[in-house]
């Protein structure tokens, strides 16, 4: 797919700047005794550039971390098939935020910081209870903190440096809770040998590998509202009453609706309600409407992400006229083009994306695997961008389509979106 670009500042839906959303977490694999991966620990990090958590406190750095898996990367995303290891200091266990996770999906952490208290103790008893796996992080044997390890599947231990002497205490004073101990801080070669030999059975450190930062621009609140809106205009299940009151919760979108409908586009008609402006555009041009307006939303005018707008505004009129042309569905191949350049304007794969609009398959397959009816379309349009003639006359011909009939809605397309650009920023 598509490289991204120099970030462009995100803007609101009613063009007003907002700051730029991105999510960022840090993962450091784990491995078992053979080498295979055993998990990821997510780790806070406050920038893309920042190769540690420094400057905010525990609570603050599991809440970012637990938001990003939850609802911004995807735990599933980040730790591809392995459980996600996540650090859960006090508050944030007794709050039960580990019980927004599928138990199969992650170990809970407990935090060095964290005591053996009655209410740790009986949060830890219900999550595992529940089928969660809890794991002690940088444990040090104590009087005060040995009613943990009771509640406790695994036990980590900073090993980074230990003598072998001091291992092997560590060893025999843990060795008969019968946890799985695992290695952490694990720098080179000769530390994991000593490691293995004592019997520690899962190993992590820099000596595996540094923590990497994942990141990605997150849709603002702002969008969200819009992919509702779209989502359920593509339900056809959904009541025209029900989208009425979805664009009344919003004002700006309102105002733009009526602005739409007020339009030379449209007549120019008087709106005597926000049902009258839905039943007037109907479901089809709303539906374009809005994803125009999403598209416009997530960048400035001018500069790379402006560029993207404009065309990916600009293809998804082509594609329409393309379909309509040569009897393919225009409402879909509209929404094709449109979202065709929605992963580097935020840095997120396609795959993500559609896991939040609802679309029809034949988008979905042009836009996630190039392929299907759609995906003939897409080259084509994108073959005409780059000026490969030889792909324009072979793409045009497989689709029944002249050239030069091709170059004149290519004319048009850029003229509609001008046009359709101006609406959605009113």
């Amino acid at each position: 797919m598509s490289a991204r670009p120099p970030s462009a500042p995100a803007v609101s839906a009613d063009g007003a700047d907002a700051p730029e959303v991105q999510l960022l977490v840090a993962r450091q694999p784990i491995f078992d005794g053979a080498g295979d991966r055993a998990g990821y620990e997510l780790l806070y990090r406050g920038s893309a550039t920042a190769t540690s958590a420094s400057g905010i406190d525990s609570e603050h750095m599991s809440a970012e971390v637990l938001a990003n898996a939850l609802a911004g990367l995807g735990v599933e995303a980040i730790a591809e098939g392995v459980p996600a290891w996540l650090n859960f200091p006090r508050g944030m266990l007794l709050t039960g935020g580990w019980r927004l996770f599928d138990p199969r999906d992650v170990v809970i952490e407990v935090l060095e910081t964290v005591d053996a208290d009655r209410e740790v103790l009986e949060v830890l008893a219900s999550a595992r209870q529940a089928g969660y796996r809890v794991a002690l992080d940088d444990f040090v044997h104590s009087p005060e903190r040995a009613p943990l390890v009771a509640h406790a599947d695994l036990i980590k231990v900073d090993v980074l440096g230990r003598t072998a002497d001091e291992l092997d205490a560590v060893r025999r004073t843990l060795g008969p809770y019968g946890r799985p101990l695992v290695a952490e801080r694990v720098e080179d070669e000769p530390m994991r040998r000593a490691c293995a030999a004592l019997g520690f059975e899962l190993f992590q450190g820099y000596y595996f590998a540094r923590p990497e930062t994942l990141s990605r621009r997150e849709v603002p609140v702002q969008q969200a509202s819009l992919i509702r809106l779209l989502n359920l205009l593509a339900d056809e299940a959904v009541t025209d009453p029900v989208v009425e009151d979805a664009f009344g919760a919003d004002p700006s979108l309102s105002f733009k609706l009526l602005r739409l409908v007020n339009s030379a586009q449209f007549g120019g008609r008087d709106i005597h309600s926000i049902r009258h402006a839905v039943q007037l555009a109907g479901r089809k041009t709303l539906s374009r409407w809005l994803g125009v307006l999403f598209v416009s939303s997530l960048a400035r005018r001018g500069g790379s992400g402006g560029e993207l707008v404009h065309t990916a505004v600009q293809r998804a009129h082509l594609l329409g006229s393309l379909g309509a042309a040569g009897g393919g569905d225009a409402g879909e191949l509209f929404m094709v083009g449109l979202f065709s350049t929605l992963e580097p304007l935020l840095g997120m794969p396609f795959a993500q994306l559609l896991r939040a609009i609802n679309v029809a398959p034949g988008v979905r397959a042009a836009l996630l695997e190039r392929r299907g009816e759609y995906a003939a379309y897409l080259a084509l349009a994108e073959a005409f961008e780059r000026g490969e003639w030889d792909a324009v006359r072979d793409g045009s011909a497989a689709l029944g389509l002249d050239p030069g009939r091709l170059a004149q809605l290519y004319r048009e397309s850029l003229a509609l979106a001008t046009e359709h650009l101006r609406l959605a920023r009113y």
